[in-house]
């Protein structure tokens, strides 16, 4: 019988206006006291320095790279074709075209299961 009172007891404590107020309660009362609201007055300065001296560097280093990669590639460094039976199988046609390209197919890159198209063209 007390196993009961003691849980009866520690539900209604557990409940009671004042605790479950507390509990609920996030906002601290000091009475118009304490401490001030933060101020967020020149925390972009931060911000617009770093974007300033790291970020503008970096994204033009990237550009630059970029840009002198593109004008320094060789146009003829494909890979060589090599023809592997376990590669570009076709065991059912593509629906649209002659059935052995895919849909969005680039000769110079993609190619077909004997080689590429240009250098087949070539050798006939």
């Amino acid at each position: 019988m007390s196993i009961f009172r003691n849980l009866w007891l520690l539900n209604k404590l557990q409940f009671s206006p004042k605790l479950l107020g507390r509990r609920l309660s996030n906002v601290c009362h000091t009475g118009g006291q304490g401490i001030p609201p933060p101020s967020h007055v020149g925390g972009y300065k931060i911000y617009k320095t770093l974007f300033l001296l790291v970020g503008l560097p970096l994204i033009s280093l990237g550009t630059a790279y970029a840009v002198y990669q593109k004008q320094h590639k060789d146009e003829c460094d494909r890979p060589p074709f090599v023809k592997y039976e376990y590669l570009r199988k076709r065991d059912k046609r593509f629906p649209w075209g002659d059935g052995d390209k895919t849909l969005f197919h680039n000769p110079r890159t993609n190619p077909l299961a004997d080689g590429y198209e240009d250098e087949l063209e070539d050798e006939k």
